[in-house]
């Protein structure tokens, strides 16, 4: 399954329970997009028409913000319980093919998903949903890169996925202004570039001033 299989499966998926309803309801995702603070400069006033998202000055604009962060609040829960289901889905000895948000990493690379690698994705993906919150900086690891597409990717199904009408390419956006280039998606190629580094590489920083935690950079 690659990035595109995924956001069609969110798109098409439906909450299981009332609760998980409830908590995508238009008045859930205002109130917890508010807490999506770490990011908030993308939608302050600015003389730019490109930049940022919207406009404080318009109460619609506003609310369309607090919509946007609430997608990427939910979409961010989402998959951290899915990663925590793959991790038992391999326990129990399926493929990774089988799983929901591994499978949708490089497809030539599903030997190297194992048990100790998705533990490192799983804490890899909290470290990037954290700057949501607690302020942004740069991603610092292949790995950071590769999950904060996938969430991008989760966020942008859910407005069709629950019948709320929103404008297409507000992702992208965040895209442009959060990612410093697109490098990583060379690994979704058939054919590997020369130099490719290997999974275990992902989760290394980019250089001396860029930091992971502890359990996902140890070699």
């Amino acid at each position: 399954m690659n990035v595109d299989s995924y956001r069609e499966a969110m798109t098409t998926s439906k909450p299981a329970t009332d609760a998980a309803a409830d908590r995508t309801s238009k008045a859930a995702l205002i109130r917890t997009g508010k807490r999506i603070e770490g990011i908030e400069w993308l939608f302050e006033l600015d003389e730019d028409p490109d930049f940022p998202l919207t406009s404080a000055e318009s109460k619609e604009e506003r609310r369309k913000a607090a919509l946007m962060k609430g997608f990427l609040w939910h979409a961010s829960v989402v998959m951290v319980d899915e990663l925590f289901e793959d991790l038992a889905a391999l326990a129990k000895g399926n493929d990774p093919e089988d799983t929901m948000v591994i499978s949708t990493l490089p497809e030539r690379y599903q030997d190297d998903y194992t048990a100790l690698f998705v533990r490192k994705f799983l804490v890899t993906t909290v470290e990037v949903t954290a700057r949501l919150t607690s302020g942004w900086t740069p991603l610092a690891s292949t790995a950071q890169e590769l999950a904060f597409n996938l969430l991008l990717a989760s966020a942008a199904a859910l407005p069709e996925q629950y019948g709320i009408d929103f404008e297409p390419g507000w992702t992208e956006i965040l895209a442009d202004s959060l990612f410093e280039d697109s490098d990583f998606g060379f690994l979704f190629d058939e054919v590997p570039l020369l130099g490719s580094e290997p999974p275990a590489q992902w989760f290394r920083p980019f250089n001396s001033t860029r930091h992971s935690s502890p359990y996902a950079e140890d070699l």
